[in-house]
């Protein structure tokens, strides 16, 4: 049995996620998702809690006929020392044999444990890229087309357009960033 492993803060899981883990699946047999930042929520960079990015996981998978049996989502808050992170995340999850992501600096950090880090396809980045995506949420532009309906769905019941309104609005105060970005 090959076991594979994906990090991620999946800050919200979208169809170009799916579409790694859908390929991943092809050449493992199980697949542990670790969602990272699991202490961080309610920020620009981390809008939704660990709780509210695996249920929005999970029924992706499960609306895309993925086997949740196969998969293992596991939450895991951020160590801020390098030295100890892989050590960290190894001590949350089951072993693993294969180790997917395409961060040069995270592949560093797997290699000095001995690990050889797998790239992943890159599916229309532009599209798939999280600051943008919460962006085009917080501005009221609409992301169905590139986020899973159950994944809406989840969106829309935690009133997500509005919590990240408020938050471009209340971190641009006090980190500087522009409010501009925001249609008021």
């Amino acid at each position: 049995m090959i076991r594979g492993l994906i990090i991620g803060r999946f800050q919200p899981p979208h169809l170009g996620h799916l579409k790694i883990i859908q390929s991943v699946l092809k050449e493992c047999d199980e697949l542990v998702i670790v969602i990272a930042a699991a202490q961080s929520s309610f920020s620009v960079k981390n809008p939704f809690t660990a709780g509210e990015r695996l249920l929005m996981m999970r029924t992706m998978l499960e609306n895309n006929n993925i086997d949740l049996r196969k998969v293992w989502l596991i939450p895991a808050q951020d160590v801020y020392d390098n030295d100890i992170w892989v050590h960290h995340i190894l001590r949350l999850i089951p072993p693993v044999d294969k180790i997917y992501g395409n961060n040069p600096f995270i592949k560093l950090l797997w290699q000095r444990f001995g690990y050889e880090m797998i790239s992943t396809e890159m599916f229309d980045r532009k599209l798939f890229e999280g600051r943008q995506i919460r962006l085009n949420m917080a501005n009221g532009i609409a992301i169905d087309d590139i986020i899973d309906i159950t994944v809406m769905n989840i969106l829309q019941k935690i009133d997500a357009e509005n919590r990240l309104k408020s938050l471009y609005y209340t971190d641009s105060e006090s980190s500087g960033e522009p409010t501009s970005n925001i249609t008021k």
